[in-house]
């Protein structure tokens, strides 16, 4: 299974859950073949060369898919006590896996440290270890609402609080005119945006090119870059000569 973990931590930054600060990574898996994602590429209006389109991803997962099988037939008899890793049909795309990697006690810490945000969201009280454990239940109104709303996933995926409102905020603000929001804020939050890392991946990288977790920074000399940058090196040395695959193991099962 080596190319299955490193496809999720090297290539979708699951390093960063299962060994740094980021209390969870969403991990995209695409079970349709090249031809029919070109022809619903195609019947979508996206050109063949788009490679910036994420209505459908285009990677090669290749090896991925036999640790795929596997992993399907042993889940629901794999416990692992400090994390959870599960995943979810798209309700589009029938072909198309959201995979999670979760923290389990990153995911609770950074929900506790900002509950009066989640608790005006969701509008009802919560217990943050009780929800994190029903992200595996098909009808949870904690995680309904969190998968609906980018600032609160946006801490969840460990880029905090700024960072995550300032993108809400972006996104609402190019996507409806109709929004209340000054010019003058929508220039700020236009300007001061970056990608704090950037580059396509393809589904074949290890741990010496790991890169940071992909998020935008709303603020100079960002503390979460700096976090992960020192983060990278620690989880390089780790893997450095050894097999993927059995030190994601023994994390996941310590």
């Amino acid at each position: 299974m080596d190319r299955f973990f490193e496809y999720i931590l090297f290539s979708q930054e699951g390093a960063y859950t299962l060994h740094g600060s980021k209390p969870m990574t969403q991990i995209e898996v695409c079970l349709y073949s090249p031809q029919e994602i070109m022809a619903m590429r195609e019947e979508l209006g996206i050109e063949a060369n788009d490679q910036n389109s994420s209505a459908i991803p285009v990677v090669d997962l290749g090896p991925f898919l036999d640790g795929w099988e596997k992993w399907q037939y042993l889940k629901n008899g794999t416990h692992f006590p400090r994390f959870i890793l599960t995943s979810k049909q798209d309700q589009e795309y029938p072909k198309l896996y959201h995979m999670y990697l979760i923290n389990v006690l990153e995911a609770s810490l950074v929900i506790t440290e900002n509950y009066p945000f989640f608790r005006t969201a969701l509008g009802f009280d919560f217990d943050p270890l009780e929800s994190i454990l029903e992200v595996e239940e098909e009808n949870s109104k904690f995680w309904e609402t969190i998968f609906t709303r980018s600032d609160l996933i946006g801490i969840l995926y460990g880029f905090g609080l700024r960072n995550s409102q300032c993108f809400s905020w972006m996104v609402g603000a190019s996507s409806s005119e109709d929004l209340d929001i000054p010019d003058a804020f929508r220039g700020s939050l236009s300007r001061s945006s970056i990608f704090s890392s950037d580059g396509m991946f393809n589904g074949k990288e290890s741990a010496k090119d790991l890169k940071i977790p992909t998020f935008r920074s709303f603020q100079d000399d960002d503390p979460f870059i700096q976090k992960y940058e020192e983060e990278r090196k620690k989880i390089q040395s780790l893997y450095f000569g050894k097999n993927a695959g059995m030190v994601a193991i023994e994390t996941l099962l310590k």
